[in-house]
């Protein structure tokens, strides 16, 4: 069974976030730690698609002060959008880099690996997030490298439920995000 959205948790990463953004957008860091706060070391790093996740799965449970949230952010965003893109552009190619050595790990060892996926396609997902901020050409590359790495899902992919908390659904319709709807095959299914 999923894993059911922890909406403090969300909330208070998103806030977190939030509030050290423009700092974050300033900096040359791609990964910011942020200021010590109530998650203590669950805290993730702070990273434009760490924050577009954060923003869709509380919003999705229902959490108060979403849309305020998404307003600040568009503020944020609107004041320093060239660091904005090409922070966002900088951190697609790193997720890219996280799935493709998941993907590799499990072409190696495909038995040890598989049942990592629902967590590991977290780097894919926060990828198509950060690429839905950019407008092309920018991100192009990227585009490429995501489409190539999605053949490889194929091969291996058996299509099945949505792996994580349904009411993510609304967020992330199967034709875009297929590679939720399924699994990485186990060998002995090959």
């Amino acid at each position: 069974m999923p894993k059911p959205i922890d909406v403090e948790f969300e909330l208070t990463a998103a806030r977190a976030m939030l509030a050290e953004l423009e700092a974050y957008l300033k900096s040359e860091v791609v990964f910011w730690q942020t200021a010590p706060n109530a998650l203590g070391d669950r805290m993730p790093k702070l990273t434009i698609g760490g924050l577009l996740e954060a923003l869709a799965r509380a919003e999705t449970a229902g959490a108060p002060g979403v849309k305020s949230m998404r307003a600040e952010l568009d503020e944020i965003k609107a004041q320093h959008l060239r660091r904005y893109l090409a922070r966002a552009e900088q951190e697609a190619g790193s997720r890219l880099d996280a799935w493709s050595w998941y993907l590799d790990d499990y072409a190696r060892k495909p038995a040890e690996v598989a049942d990592y996926y629902a967590n590991e396609v977290r780097a894919r997902l926060k990828a198509e997030m950060l690429l839905g901020e950019l407008q092309p050409p920018s991100g192009q590359a990227e585009r490429a490298r995501a489409a190539a790495l999605d053949e490889r899902v194929r091969a291996a992919f058996a299509p099945g439920a949505f792996i994580w908390d349904e009411r993510l659904r609304k967020f992330f319709a199967p034709e875009r995000f297929w590679w939720l709807y399924g699994r990485l095959r186990a060998p002995e299914e090959e």
